[in-house]
């Protein structure tokens, strides 16, 4: 395979290519020419068409990134204007005389010189047309490549936000039924095992299968559950096939824990929580829905800010379904609800 990448980086670079099209430009008229037995290159035609493969050279690999490419437009075109003059002139003077061609003599003068300039700028019209589009496939390919780093980038410092504050609270719980020497804690321990087991060999993955997914959160709030102990209800239903589809891994957990941190933040014993999930022609839609009494202002009285949590997954949402998914959130005095519809991805890898 290394091998192969070589010779295709060889056979199909820059300067191949621009080579293949000057052989095309060099053969095509003789090819097309019926009434031609076969390749019939006279000794002058060669020599000037060499000539003008240095004046395409010059321009292309010269000019062109020297003054084009760094955008002096004008300074460009100076410059090639006498180029192009400079050539036309050496054509009409030192090649004919060589060639000793006694027709192309007579014709000798502006109209010849004119006539060599069209035909100048004509293959530099061509050539540098190539030139330019290839170097503007090469800046979107590099475009593309540094966008596709930077999303992998910033996906990554998000997944690493989401995974400490995810186990930090998780930690707190078991340290605190510890102390109490509760019987809750070794079945904790068990549940966080399971989700650490998720992160740590599953969730690297930029998208993950999605019953995986959907089993890492059911023992989330299988943990959670034993920490809201009596004090409500949690409801957790998915419907829908979710063989061969995909998700990004650890994208639902944060509105699920915000729902469980707004009903624990309360006071009350009535704390209910719905979550429901349902996957249709590979769309997945997420339902979460909790009591709410928590102040809609801080004590400050600045309003109530999106924790990291929910910043986060906007943002990943946003570099992974762009114009794939859609998200509302709302609150009222007493109830918390979340709606998510995302396009999944369809596939085992």
């Amino acid at each position: 395979m290394p091998n192969q990448n070589r010779v295709k980086a060889f056979l199909f670079n820059e300067v191949s290519v621009f080579i293949y099209l000057w052989i095309i430009y060099l053969f095509l008229p003789e090819l097309l020419d019926l009434e031609s037995s076969g390749m019939d290159l006279e000794l002058d035609e060669v020599i000037l068409t060499g000539f003008y493969f240095i004046l395409a050279t010059l321009n292309n690999f010269a000019l062109i990134p020297r003054y084009l490419s760094h955008g002096r437009q004008w300074r460009y075109l100076l410059v090639i204007l006498g180029v192009l003059l400079l050539f036309s002139l050496g054509e009409e003077t030192v090649l004919e005389w060589l060639l000793d061609d006694d027709e192309r003599r007579i014709d000798f003068g502006m109209r010849g010189v004119t006539h060599a300039f069209v035909r100048m700028g004509t293959i530099v019209i061509i050539f540098g047309s190539f030139k330019l589009i290839w170097d503007h496939q090469e800046r979107l390919q590099q475009m593309s490549a540094l966008e596709k780093e930077r999303v992998e980038s910033e996906l990554k410092f998000l997944k690493s936000q989401i995974n400490p504050h995810v186990m930090f609270n998780h930690l707190n719980s078991i340290y605190y039924y510890t102390l109490e020497k509760s019987d809750k804690a070794p079945q904790m321990l068990l549940k966080l095992s399971e989700i650490m087991r998720y992160m740590l060999y599953e969730a690297n993955e930029r998208f993950v299968s999605l019953q995986k997914e959907l089993d890492y959160i059911r023992n989330y709030i299988d943990l959670e559950k034993i920490r809201l102990e009596d004090r409500g209800e949690v409801k957790f239903e998915v419907e829908g096939d979710t063989d061969n589809l995909r998700i990004a891994p650890l994208l639902l957990i944060s509105f699920i824990e915000n729902s469980f941190k707004h009903s624990m933040q309360t006071q009350d014993d009535d704390i209910w929580i719905q979550i429901n999930i349902d996957i249709e022609d590979d769309w997945l839609e997420f339902r979460a829905e909790n009591s709410w009494s928590q102040p809609r202002e801080e004590p400050d009285g600045r309003p109530d800010q999106e924790g990291i949590g929910l910043q986060n997954v906007r943002k990943r949402l946003q570099l992974l379904y762009p114009n794939r998914h859609s998200l509302h959130i709302s609150r009222s005095d007493d109830l918390f609800l979340v709606h998510l519809r995302i396009k999944l991805h369809h596939g085992k890898h």
